[in-house]
């Protein structure tokens, strides 16, 4: 939990909740930390922005059983195995009468704009974030399913041709996973950029890059130039979230070409517009989280069916006590995905 507007995080006995109108009770089976999630342990300047509440229980990656279903549920019943989207929409104003309920007007994210999160043995859930899971999906593999939405969302937003040259810029657990999807959809070069050697490390085992550029050893912009015989790529994903990422994403784009912004970079990024974006023709796309059901369905898909492996990115499993460790691997860069178990 968090409970008061300073870094860190503490562990607190709490009752057993109970189901209110529209909501179910979730007996958590697995849950992972996001990069989010760090904003909330440090409480900095984006947990202002998201308007967080204290106290709160932090966590939104997560999947579960349903053991209690409160009133006017009519999807869900008790026994449900699910995941859960973080995105919780209004479903009453215009984008969301739209089918754009993903980017409700007054949408909240679970976990951390709501008291109610996933780092817990018994989550509230409000029932239209719930999604059921055929049963070959395992838990573990559920708790990925949120970030590997955005990734999904980010390949759906970017239409990769078979036979496109694709640069993924970060290769972080979503990086890697727009990597999978990626080359799923045809991408040929695929190639993959990551300072972190960490990282690094992940891409090169996950065996799907043909070309892994260690930004921290070589200029990125100059090898991808140099690969593509100064053409450039047709699509671009950046998912590191970084204002030097974002240029580089821009940089190595190629006349025509679609680059898809995933990463939320701390401060304001100044882009050069005019050769960048206007004189290439270039397709500058954002994204945020995942379409509400049809990007789950096509998640649940893929990975039942095996096209994808979710695992490859989880570097640690610990017990929910543990949250603290879990927590400082990855601010020293010494994680992937870390999941928790209640």
């Amino acid at each position: 939990m968090k409970v008061e507007p300073k870094p860190g995080i503490v562990l607190r006995d709490i009752e057993v909740p109970k189901a209110k109108d529209m909501e179910v009770i979730v007996e958590v089976k697995a849950a992972s930390i996001c990069g989010s999630d760090k904003h909330l342990y440090f409480w900095d300047q984006q947990t202002k922005r998201w308007n967080s509440p204290l106290p709160m229980i932090i966590g939104h990656e997560f999947s579960g059983e349903v053991v209690e279903v409160g009133e006017n549920i009519t999807n869900l019943q008790v026994g449900d195995r699910i995941a859960v989207d973080s995105h919780i929409p209004c479903e009453k104003c215009y984008l969301c009468k739209t089918g754009r309920m993903h980017i409700c007007k007054d949408m909240l994210i679970y976990g951390i704009q709501t008291p109610n999160g996933a780092f817990t043995e018994y989550a509230v859930v409000p029932e239209i974030i719930g999604y059921k899971i055929p049963p070959t999906i395992s838990y573990e593999e559920a708790a990925l399913l949120e970030p590997f939405g955005v990734a999904m969302h980010a390949i759906e937003r970017a239409h990769i041709m078979v036979g496109d040259t694709v640069v993924v810029i970060g290769c972080g657990p979503i990086g890697l996973f727009a990597q999978q999807l990626a080359r799923l959809s045809g991408a040929s070069p695929l190639i993959a950029s990551e300072i972190s050697e960490t990282r690094l490390q992940l891409a090169r085992e996950q065996k799907v890059s043909d070309i892994v550029i260690d930004a921290g050893q070589e200029d990125p912009v100059d090898r991808i130039m140099e690969i593509t015989d100064g053409r450039g790529a047709d699509v671009v994903i950046e998912a590191a979230g970084t204002n030097v990422t974002v240029s580089q994403a821009l940089q190595v784009l190629g006349k025509n070409g679609t680059s898809v912004l995933m990463g939320l970079p701390a401060k304001t990024t100044e882009v050069e517009t005019t050769a960048q974006i206007t004189y290439k023709e270039a397709n500058v796309l954002g994204t945020t989280g995942r379409l509400m059901f049809q990007t789950w369905d096509r998640m649940a898909k893929v990975v039942a069916n095996k096209r994808v492996d979710l695992m490859q990115v989880v570097t640690h499993r610990l017990p929910l006590e543990e949250v603290e460790q879990g927590f400082q691997m990855i601010f020293e860069g010494k994680a992937g995905k870390v999941i928790l178990f209640p």
